[in-house]
């Protein structure tokens, strides 16, 4: 019997078997760029950690100036590192876009390899059974969309992983109740972003469906319209 997109979107809704897969298969793409992922992470968790300095050393310039009143000449030493510390942080940041762009970049060219490969075996008989407006919306803006995952999102599962780990590490011996707080609190932060996804995640798919079907639709009959003119 053959299944409607909306039966076949019901069956997976209920199953999580697309989910699954697309989790294999993303984890399999993510192996070719293990190395700029890790590099933009380590340069995220390092802005980070100049944030933190940062905030210190304006804090120490602040207590000295305000309620130590201690003269301008004595602080030109902290005026100094925190030159510094707004340099590193700008280099991290550049860095970390660098290596996360050249991440997406080279899983967008892998996938279209891929693609491409399929489609030659496929041959022309089969793959004249679909739009031709589908496929190549298939190929590059779809293509495209996978370059967030990889350029933003992996290197910043891996910063969240890490850097508050380390905040509530500094905050502890200063103020534990703030490092308490923020131990009992950091964590219902990323769950309710899940609630949010996993309830987004159906009318995603039915959006993704409903504008590649659009895409073939209008390509095709924007390939037609000489014949219409003739």
């Amino acid at each position: 019997m053959h299944l409607t997109e909306t039966d076949n979107q019901a069956y997976f809704d209920k199953t999580k078997a697309r989910e699954k897969t697309c989790a294999v298969w993303l984890k399999e793409q993510s192996k070719a760029v293990r190395k700029p992922i890790l590099f933009a992470a380590i340069a995220g968790i390092t802005n980070g950690l100049g944030v933190i300095a940062q905030s210190a050393l304006l804090a120490f310039i602040m207590q000295a100036i305000i309620i130590d009143k201690l003269p301008w000449a004595s602080l030109i030493t902290p005026f100094i590192v925190l030159a510094a510390v707004f340099i590193l942080r700008i280099l991290c940041v550049y860095l970390h876009q660098i290596w996360g762009f050249d991440a997406g970049a080279q899983v967008r060219a892998s996938v279209r390899k891929q693609l491409f490969a399929r489609f030659l075996t496929l041959g022309p008989a089969e793959i004249k059974q679909r739009q031709s407006g589908e496929l190549a919306a298939v190929t590059l803006e779809q293509v495209d969309a996978l370059e967030n995952y990889f350029s933003r999102y992996l290197p910043q599962q891996m910063i969240v992983g890490v850097l508050p780990i380390i905040m509530i590490i500094m905050i502890m011996p200063v103020n534990w109740v703030v490092g308490l707080i923020f131990l009992v609190t950091g964590p219902l932060v990323p769950i309710f972003m899940a609630l949010v996804g996993m309830g987004a995640t159906s009318a995603n798919r039915s959006q993704f469906l409903a504008m590649a079907r659009m895409r073939g639709y209008f390509l095709d009959r924007l390939q037609g319209l000489a014949t219409l003119k003739l």
